[in-house]
């Protein structure tokens, strides 16, 4: 009796940590994907101005400024 008592709460608490391990793993990800998402954007702001002037500049080519 008490020997499957224990067997249930090692399980229980086997179960628990995986749990937490898929836990921890996927908000690793989530913080991962959430950083590069963030730069990604950053980088999508500070070029835009540029890419869009270039554009700008071969579709008007008489229009110099």
């Amino acid at each position: 009796m008490n020997l499957e008592r224990s067997d249930g709460v090692v399980t229980l608490l086997v179960r628990h940590r995986v749990k937490q391990g898929k836990d921890e793993q996927y908000e690793r990800v989530q913080s991962i994907v959430l950083i590069t998402l963030s730069i990604v954007l950053l980088l999508v702001y500070v070029f835009m101005p540029r890419v869009t002037r270039l554009f700008s500049k071969q579709l008007q080519p008489g229009a110099g400024s």
